[in-house]
């Protein structure tokens, strides 16, 4: 089967690389989509790159000073774009393509009027992460819950959600007719891997809080600061570290340094997907924190899927979906979305190593999620196999 995977990110998450390779393994041949740097749109088998369609770009000049028109043009620049990508896909014809939109504008583009031979997957991998929680931001939620609705239910062949509340909030509790959940592969060394820092059991050991992800303004990460600024009242024996790109320009590393807390707080540079699971061995305490948007609560996040996953403790805001992997004082804490709370369930982390090594106990015996392989295999034969009543070759997994 010849799959089109892709998505409009400049710097996606790994996860679409990682079905790629699953699906490959199953025999599939799968091109992966992505933006190139110059904002191209190109496409890799595996091996190679194998197509290539030149970017939108932007209107220049004089006429770039004007608002309005400028705006129109860009917008026109735009779906010639997305036409070029058109062109493109009814001449290779793959059996299946699947996109995940994110804030794509005219996702109908691409599908309508396309050969009934291609089928269409609209992939919603989040729901509206960027939005923010006061009016405007409701009503934008409300405009891009809509628009995904329409795509999902009449104009693409198949919705693919990672989460049930997520398929439910936007198609209602009959999603099951239009689509597919499948939730999130992790790569197989998560599940390998054994934690092995014991040293935290001793109390001189400072506890080491790790959190991964992108450093940005939209996730409120200075809740994390004050909160170890508040646990230091009571003790200062551990370490919060957060690895991620930093898309603040320096504003978290200058906020550290201003709040006094160099020696508690480091702020690291993103590191290659195959290094994450054993760089977060390394560390005691996974936090899985939110901003406390509810959209960020449809689904859990990657990252505290990987901490169960690696049988980390882990220290999350309390939210429905992360209350599926981390139970209360079993495997980890559940703490409100407040500094106070935050930093209560770190305090009773690092002064309590018995309780850390009780939940570290737990948490390794409790490990569980979805392999790529498992995801790759949910994808053939629950989702493609029943659009196009296909046989897949002999499972090389």
């Amino acid at each position: 089967m010849h799959i089109l995977l892709f998505n409009f990110f400049y710097k996606p998450n790994p996860d679409y690389q990682n079905m790629a390779s699953g699906l490959r393994r199953r025999g599939h041949t799968v091109w992966l989509g992505f933006r190139s740097a110059e904002g191209d749109l190109q496409w890799h088998d595996g091996e190679t790159f194998v197509g290539r369609q030149r970017g939108p770009g932007s209107v220049t000049g004089t006429v770039s000073r004007i608002p309005g028109l400028s705006h129109l043009l860009n917008r026109l620049l735009f779906l010639a774009f997305l036409f070029r990508i058109r062109g493109f896909i009814k001449q290779t014809s793959p059996q299946i393509v699947q996109l995940n939109p994110g804030s794509l504008n005219f996702p109908w583009v691409l599908k309508m009027f396309m050969p009934a031979n291609i089928h269409f997957i609209f992939d919603i991998r989040h729901l509206n992460v960027g939005i923010r929680d006061d009016v405007v931001g409701r009503f934008r939620e409300w405009l891009l819950v809509q628009d995904y609705w329409l795509h999902a239910r009449f104009i693409y062949n198949h919705a693919c959600f990672n989460h049930e509340h997520t398929a439910q909030l936007l198609l209602g509790k009959t999603w099951h007719k239009w689509a597919t959940v499948v939730p999130v592969g992790l790569d197989e060394q998560f599940f390998t891997i054994v934690p092995e820092n014991e040293t935290a059991v001793s109390p001189v050991h400072p506890l080491q809080f790790i959190y991964v992800g992108a450093i940005t303004r939209f996730r409120a990460l200075e809740t994390i600061f004050e909160a170890a600024q508040l646990a230091r009242q009571q003790t200062d024996r551990f370490r919060v570290v957060l690895i991620g790109p930093d898309k603040t320009d320096g504003y978290y590393h200058r906020l550290v340094a201003q709040m006094g807390l160099e020696d508690l707080v480091y702020i690291k540079p993103p590191i290659p997907y195959h290094t994450v699971a054993p760089t977060m061995a390394a560390y005691d305490v996974g936090l899985a924190y939110i901003p406390d948007r509810r959209t960020w609560h449809y689904q859990p996040t990657i990252k505290v899927l990987e901490y169960r996953a690696l049988g980390l403790p882990i220290l999350s805001i309390d939210v429905p979906s992360h209350r599926e992997l981390v139970e209360q004082e079993v495997n980890g804490l559940l703490v409100e979305n407040t500094v106070e709370s935050l930093a209560e369930g770190m305090i009773r982390y690092v002064i309590d190593r018995a309780f850390w090594s009780h939940c570290r106990e737990n948490a390794l015996t409790m490990r569980k999620g979805l392999s790529i392989c498992d995801v790759a295999r949910m994808y053939d034969e629950a989702v493609y196999q029943k659009l196009v009543r296909y046989q897949p070759e002999t499972d090389k997994t």
